[in-house]
């Protein structure tokens, strides 16, 4: 992932302008975003290669994957 500069470069690159940006706690991914998926994916059973891999990874990574973190 690239940092928030980048993002924010893009952003306006497509002539967006930015309200505001924030940081959220680690708490809210352990637990809201996490945990939660953690909940939803139990018994899932992938449709396919591609997605048996992504769930795989979440399964065994857990929290470790920050997706979506740039600080």
């Amino acid at each position: 992932m690239a940092d928030v500069e980048t993002h924010l470069a893009i952003i306006e690159e497509y002539g967006y302008e930015p309200a505001g940006r924030f940081t959220l706690p680690e708490s809210s991914w352990l637990e809201s975003f996490y945990d939660h998926l953690a909940r939803r994916m139990a018994g899932y059973e992938a449709p396919d290669d591609e997605s048996r891999l992504l769930v795989e990874a979440i399964r065994s990574e857990g929290n470790k994957l920050w997706f979506c973190s740039f600080d």
